[in-house]
């Protein structure tokens, strides 16, 4: 309990559930959103901050020996508003001391379609991403990763190819798989049905009187 866990983007789908699963653990929670009032917690201590402003998220971290990363923005303003983010969390984190731990909650665009078909996707995986999103990922992971080895932060980075769960409801297998199933729809699935293991085979069976799946 002494260690405080401070949340960013505590408002959004990922930021809520890692919220819970810290509070769940019995940890000291801070959760900071743009409006210092998201669905959280009781025991959960709510501050407003803009990462964009390196001083309010500076302010927004006193006292934190994990902070975690869980800031979305459309995609329209990754470009406008990751990077800066990135930066002023790196800067705010390292001023707190070496110590102080930085886990980011990323996707899989940095790799690519050349990277991510490379095999199972692990550590020394490289980062072959060739669109503007991808590249950005990648960078961002790079700028995390160089402050991590120059000793200014421990840094810790968590990806997946899309989140779901309670609250996750604006993600691909939300529109394309749980949203139809639920309401006894077709379902369709993203896959390479040429690779063995990259497809999900889901059975017909019913969902509220109907045949669910196809």
């Amino acid at each position: 309990m002494s260690e405080l866990h401070v949340v960013l983007g505590a408002g959004g789908n990922i930021g809520t559930a890692v919220v819970h699963e810290l509070v769940d653990r019995g940890k000291s929670v801070r959760g900071v959103s743009r409006s210092g009032r998201a669905e959280l917690p009781g025991s959960v201590q709510q501050v407003a901050a803009d990462a964009m402003d390196r001083e309010s998220l500076a302010k927004a971290l006193n006292g934190a020996a994990v902070v975690y990363h869980c800031i979305g923005v459309p995609y329209q303003q990754w470009t406008r508003t990751l990077p800066v983010v990135m930066t002023n969390l790196i800067e705010a984190a390292a001023a707190r001391g070496p110590r102080t731990r930085v886990v980011y909650a990323d996707n899989l665009y940095c790799y690519g379609r050349k990277g991510a078909l490379r095999g199972p996707l692990r550590e020394d995986t490289p980062h072959l991403a060739t669109g503007k999103k991808g590249g950005l990922r990648a960078e961002l992971i790079r700028q995390l990763l160089q402050a991590h080895r120059e000793g200014r932060v421990r840094a810790t980075i968590g990806q997946g190819s899309d989140f779901f769960g309670p609250g996750g409801d604006n993600s691909i297998l939300d529109f394309f798989l749980f949203r139809p199933l639920l309401e006894g729809r077709r379902v369709s699935i993203l896959a390479d049905l040429h690779r063995r293991h990259s497809f999900i085979y889901l059975p017909d069976f019913p969902i509220s009187g109907k045949r669910g799946a196809g």
